[in-house]
């Protein structure tokens, strides 16, 4: 959606923070209110939360060694889902 080419942490920064330019590359709601840029923010946290928790554990580990109960996989997918969702209705703030 934005043609970066980083990943993880750094990917969520650099589109979807507004750190550098003041403006975030992708916006998930209209950033008017505080309340909605809080909301952005936030969503970035959530993101690079659920990346560093799930993710790096599979890019670093055997995936036999981190043990999940069922309700916890299923409750990482949703959370999944939901940024997935949030993501695809999200919109450009300039041109690529």
């Amino acid at each position: 959606m934005t043609a970066l080419t980083s990943d993880g942490a750094a990917l969520a920064d650099a589109a979807l923070s507004s750190i550098a330019s003041g403006v975030p590359l992708l916006a998930i709601n209209s950033l008017q209110t505080e309340s909605e840029q809080s909301e952005q923010k936030g969503f970035v946290n959530l993101l690079k939360g659920i990346a560093g928790m799930v993710r790096n554990v599979h890019a670093h580990a055997p995936r036999i060694s981190w043990a999940i109960e069922e309700v916890d996989a299923l409750d990482v997918l949703t959370t999944i889902s939901f940024i997935h969702r949030r993501l695809d209705q999200a919109v450009p703030t300039r041109p690529r």
